[in-house]
């Protein structure tokens, strides 16, 4: 990923890591007719945030977290989200839930 800044006051971002940490993301989460409807915090640490209509199929492509932050600020809320819960909302003027979730594994043999 090339060298980039953000718009996002330092007192804003409360996440444990730096702004240019990359998260997984589907396809259409950095686009303006889309908005984040899911987002995960794996056990590992890894986040993952999907968009509104899905993309089942679609790999998903590693995205900036400062970058999806810019589009959408809500996301900043979600800084203190434990590890293995998710957050989700219907609508983009929603508030975010949070639950805990069990990871699937693909298991197809």
């Amino acid at each position: 990923m090339s060298e980039h800044t953000h718009n996002i006051n330092p007192e804003e971002w409360k996440f444990e890591f730096a702004l240019n940490t990359l998260a997984y993301a589907s396809e259409k989460v950095m686009d303006p007719n889309y908005f984040i409807e899911e987002v995960y915090h794996d056990q590992d640490g890894d986040w993952q945030l999907f968009h509104n209509g899905g993309d089942a199929g679609t790999p998903p492509k590693l995205i900036c977290m400062g970058c999806i932050c810019e589009g959408d600020p809500s996301i900043l809320k979600l800084y203190d989200m434990p590890k293995g819960w998710f957050a989700y909302r219907d609508r983009v003027d929603q508030a975010w839930t949070r639950s805990p979730y069990e990871r699937q594994d693909d298991d197809s043999d």
